[in-house]
């Protein structure tokens, strides 16, 4: 494996000339760590590596190393850590006027404090995230920063909010049909979020039409994992809609989709209630 090849010729490069040393690290096994999610493993080899960096003043790649360092302590919950690399690599890229860099930094800190249930925060660095990404004129990238804050405004019950921003979200995507990849499970998430808002403004009918979009979706593989997620939203909304045989059938088709204790749990508040 690739892992292997620079395992074995860790020492040697050790003994390069600086410059050999910064063309094999191009291609470094910090980055194959981080990207085979050995992420502990990854943070200890990038931070050996970004130093050199620094010495050889190649800013570019200091500054992807650094985001690849905060990502991995990210989802390692090394929350900490992770802040201070974020922080670094936003002061970095406010110097030197990279923008990528600078979404990376914001929308890092947002996805960050998101994960910690800090959504003020959260909600503060992905708007900071998504003006970047304007400026940038990145459509997709800004896309997901207003899917994140509609999510957390439906979950903090500002639904008027959350229904601009997913409607502000689904115009594009819907508009563009992109296909494939992330977009299409933000496609199929936010066509049962929006569903999930209009259930709780009782707006019924509007409700199952995003509902059912979302349901036809989740056909592909790619939003598999939604299908149990869809199927209990609309089981809740037939519950406040009072269809009641919808709602016996929305169960077990609900039923058969919980393959984890998580799910049967929120299955059973559903018919508890």
């Amino acid at each position: 494996s690739a892992i292997e090849i620079y395992r074995r010729t860790a020492n040697a490069e050790s003994k390069l000339p600086k410059l050999e040393r910064l063309k094999i690290l191009n291609n470094s096994l910090g980055q194959a760590y981080f990207q085979k999610g050995e992420y502990k493993l990854a943070i200890e080899q990038l931070e050996k590596e970004i130093p050199l960096f620094a010495e050889m003043g190649n800013k570019r790649l200091q500054a992807r190393t650094q985001y690849a360092i905060a990502e991995a302590c990210r989802l390692e919950h090394l929350h900490d850590k992770a802040t201070l690399n974020f922080n670094e690599l936003i002061k970095y890229a406010k110097e030197t006027n990279d923008l990528e860099h600078l979404f990376r930094g914001y929308n890092g800190l947002g996805n960050l404090y998101n994960d910690g249930g800090h959504l003020v925060d959260a909600e503060k660095y992905y708007e900071r995230a998504l003006d970047v990404a304007t400026r940038l004129g990145h459509d997709e990238q800004g896309i997901l920063c207003i899917a994140n804050i509609g999510i957390i405004n439906s979950n903090t019950g500002n639904l008027k909010k959350a229904k601009d921003n997913y409607a502000t979200a689904l115009a594009y995507l819907d508009g563009n049909r992109t296909k494939g990849g992330i977009m299409e499970q933000y496609r199929c998430r936010l066509h049962m979020e929006m569903g999930d808002v209009l259930r709780l403004s009782r707006q019924f009918d509007e409700a199952a039409r995003h509902l059912n979009e979302a349901w036809e979706l989740a056909v592909s593989p790619t939003n598999e994992f939604f299908r149990f997620w869809i199927r209990l939203t609309q089981l809740k909304l037939a519950v406040d809609s009072g269809d009641k045989e919808l709602a016996k059938q929305l169960t077990q088709e609900a039923h058969e989709l919980a393959d984890t204790p998580d799910k049967r749990e929120k299955l059973a508040e559903i018919i508890a209630d």
